[in-house]
């Protein structure tokens, strides 16, 4: 088997492994996961700027399956963290909204991803992290060619 000089399959494999469970531990003690957090991070953006969300957008921001979705918003929806509403243009969609049981998560969890990103970056110039997110989007372009 041929190695490459820097494995960056591997290495962001890692890295995105330990994203992932660190987000969950920053999610754990709201009682939610992960994907989770990141499903109401958009919701609660969307909802800043006056905008309705459909699973649909919610399956390309976090580049996962429409299967993998519809389950996290199952189960968010039967905790009460979340709640789907008709829209009078199109029968199809079902709108997807922060209920207000979830409004009163959202400043801890504000707080925990903050925490978690100030701790992620620790350490990293600005330079160093404007030239990795330049490096994440082009290797991301890549993948999806």
């Amino acid at each position: 088997m041929m190695e490459t000089k820097y494995d960056v399959g591997k290495k962001v494999i890692i890295l995105s492994n330990q994203v992932k469970r660190s987000l969950d531990r920053a999610a754990e003690d709201s009682g939610i996961t992960g994907v989770q957090a990141r499903v109401l991070g958009i919701l609660a953006e969307a909802q800043k700027n006056n905008r309705d969300v459909f699973q649909k957008d919610i399956e390309e921001k976090l580049q996962i399956r429409r299967s993998s979705v519809t389950g996290v918003l199952q189960l968010m929806e039967k905790k009460g963290l979340i709640s789907r509403e008709s829209v009078s243009y199109d029968a199809r969609l079902k709108k997807i909204m922060i209920t207000k049981e979830t409004k009163k998560l959202e400043d801890h969890l504000h707080e925990n991803i903050y925490i978690f990103e100030q701790n992620l970056i620790k350490g990293v110039s600005n330079k160093d992290l404007d030239t990795f997110l330049s490096v994440i989007n082009i290797l991301s372009r890549n993948m999806n060619v």
